[in-house]
């Protein structure tokens, strides 16, 4: 690849972020850390349910894996994206939940 051809995927990227490199729809899987405790676990996978609305709903697969101690679990979840506000929509409602300690 020459230098060019980087300049441009950098400048198609806006944000700087890298999502506008994904080609939508697209599989994504999200990770968001809580407590380990039933209501955080429910919380942060009714965000998912929440945002999977409008005509083509995706089938959302979970998995929650607790850490070392047990205190806090990882919640994952795989669904596909239709497009880049579906998924900053999802990144914003798991950063404003107070229930959510941290996304990846």
């Amino acid at each position: 690849m020459n230098n060019n051809n980087k300049n441009n995927s950098k400048n198609n990227d806006k944000s700087g972020d890298g999502f506008d490199l994904l080609e939508y729809p697209c599989d994504y899987t999200f990770k968001a850390m809580c407590r380990n405790e039933q209501p955080a676990i429910l919380a942060v996978k009714t965000v998912f349910t929440e945002c999977n609305v409008g005509p083509v709903m995706s089938e959302i697969v979970f998995s929650v894996k607790s850490s070392g101690k047990g205190s806090y679990v990882s919640v994952s979840a795989m669904l596909t994206l239709q497009n880049r506000e579906m998924l900053e929509d999802i990144y914003q409602r798991l950063h404003q939940h107070d229930q959510v300690l941290m996304t990846l």
